[in-house]
């Protein structure tokens, strides 16, 4: 990149992903960014139209999402860079074909600085993964009890970086409890391959244990996503009334007729082993999300605390 750069921002500046990419990057290169609100896609689509030159998209999945559902072709896109939450195979595929651009996605924590890794046109990397570390950041996978883990063993993310926090804002313990010996434990589960591309599987906060298994809801939640009625889901543990937890999904669908429960209950079952399939489906007119389109998990457990 040089000073011949331009990006596309349809998300707010002041998360840090966007911040980054679309403010401070730009900045150092003496490139161009054009601001675009997220609540009005329209507007977005028509100035990318408008665009004298080929951009840089940068968005969340759920922004991707709502362009895929508008199903309206993105002009003048060099190629788009996905970051903030995971990105869906078949999303990326599709905006691919909205765009008939490459999409990379990125991984990183506003504690980190925030990049960790990366997908470029030189590293792609390998499909469902989010790149290489960065140069100057040491990314491990470790076990629960601190141990360093090998090559394609699922574990918790922990970076070491120049750019890591000196500490949270008047919280001591919660700095205590996120860095230990230098090492920023990111609360994600994920592994390297033997050529150090990260891959990230689910937040450790939200891995269910259903009997004594382990359960990831990201794994349901791809499962849910491939059919066809539903737009976007969100699995999370609920209790089963004997001191364990059972995985309840939240659905929005895709289609303004929603299909019986009985009928995903069936295709999950057909899909995943049996103690993985939620115990019950609720349809949702929206998720509740952040501003930068996470599915905030812990308002949908709420109601079962």
């Amino acid at each position: 990149l040089d000073g011949s750069a331009a990006f596309a921002c349809p998300i707010p500046v002041f998360h840090s992903f966007a911040a980054t990419l679309c403010v401070f990057l730009p900045s150092l290169l003496g490139g161009r960014t054009m601001l675009l609100s997220p609540l009005d896609p329209v507007a977005f689509f028509t100035n990318m139209a408008k665009s004298s030159v080929k951009r840089i998209m940068v968005a969340v999945p759920s922004l991707l999402g709502g362009f895929a559902q508008a199903g309206t072709p993105i002009g003048n896109v060099l190629y788009t860079v996905s970051g903030g939450a995971a990105l869906d195979d078949g999303l990326r595929e599709t905006v691919k074909g909205l765009t008939g651009a490459e999409v990379y996605e990125g991984y990183g924590s506003t504690e980190c600085g925030p990049v960790i890794s990366c997908q470029t046109p030189a590293q792609p990397g390998a499909q469902n993964c989010v790149g290489f570390a960065l140069d100057g950041v040491e990314v491990e996978i470790r076990s629960s009890d601190g141990n360093k883990l090998p090559a394609n063993e699922i574990g918790e993310i922990v970076i070491r970086t120049r750019a890591l926090m000196s500490g949270y804002y008047d919280l001591a313990k919660a700095t205590r409890s996120s860095i230990k010996g230098g090492w920023f434990h990111t609360e994600d589960l994920g592994y390297l391959d033997e050529a150090g591309s990260v891959f990230i599987v689910d937040r450790l906060t939200d891995v269910l244990t259903v009997k004594g298994i382990t359960v990831l809801p990201q794994t349901i939640e791809k499962i849910l996503n491939s059919h066809d009625a539903v737009h976007e889901s969100a699995v999370v543990g609920i209790p089963d009334g004997g001191g364990g937890e059972m995985p309840w999904a939240f659905v929005k669908s895709s289609v303004d007729s929603k299909p019986e429960v009985s009928e995903l209950i069936d295709y999950m079952r057909a899909r995943l082993p049996i103690y993985a399939v939620p115990r019950g489906v609720e349809f949702r007119d929206e998720l509740p999300k952040t501003i930068t389109g996470k599915i905030l998990k812990r308002t949908l457990r709420q109601k079962w605390l």
